[in-house]
């Protein structure tokens, strides 16, 4: 038996500690929906400029995260 395949206590917590710190990074990123929406506020000047004079950005917005969230239920 080599000391390779022993886990001190160290170790263990070592590990559980990074497990942590990833859990946390996962948890702190942006659903699609999120980031989709943050997008979409950023560009909205641009998308008003690309539509028709009857529609508005919100509107656009409002029909592409209703896509979104459709979408990621069928998931």
């Amino acid at each position: 038996m080599t000391l390779d395949n022993v886990y001190t206590y160290q170790d263990a917590i070592h590990f559980s500690s990074y497990q942590a710190k990833s859990q946390n990074q996962v948890s702190k990123q942006a659903s699609p929906e999120t980031s989709l929406n943050a997008l979409l506020k950023k560009m909205g000047p641009e998308i008003q400029h690309a539509l028709p004079k009857h529609m508005d950005a919100d509107r656009i917005a409002r029909i592409a995260l209703t896509a979104v969230r459709t979408q990621l239920q069928n998931y």
